[in-house]
């Protein structure tokens, strides 16, 4: 993890470096795909949508941190992304679309 967090708060990068470490990043992600990945698919393995809300209320997150995740876990096509139509409160009549994802093994 030294040249992802260590490197960059000890010295200046030069741009190529930058890059360098963001494919050493892409790299390290796509190694533990798996891993990072197993948590999301066994709480969607129902094959049911679930919201984003729906999400970060089972791993106890914001769901602007884990829509990052769940945005690179469509990107390789391991789940997708769907939305869903919901009443802001269950007496409103306004409805918004919100966000959610499907995983159909």
């Amino acid at each position: 993890m030294a040249p992802f967090y260590q490197d960059p708060l000890t010295r200046r990068l030069s741009e190529d470096e930058l890059w360098k470490a963001i494919r050493e990043i892409g790299q390290v992600l796509e190694r533990h795909l798996a891993v990072i990945s197993r948590p999301v698919l066994e709480f969607m393995a129902d094959q049911q949508m679930k919201t984003v809300t729906m999400l970060a209320k089972h791993f106890h997150m914001q769901g602007h941190y884990l829509i990052n995740i769940l945005e690179y876990m469509t990107e390789k096509g391991i789940i997708e992304k769907v939305s869903q139509t919901i009443r802001i409160t269950s007496k409103s009549k306004p409805a918004v679309e919100e966000i959610g994802f499907l995983y159909i093994p």
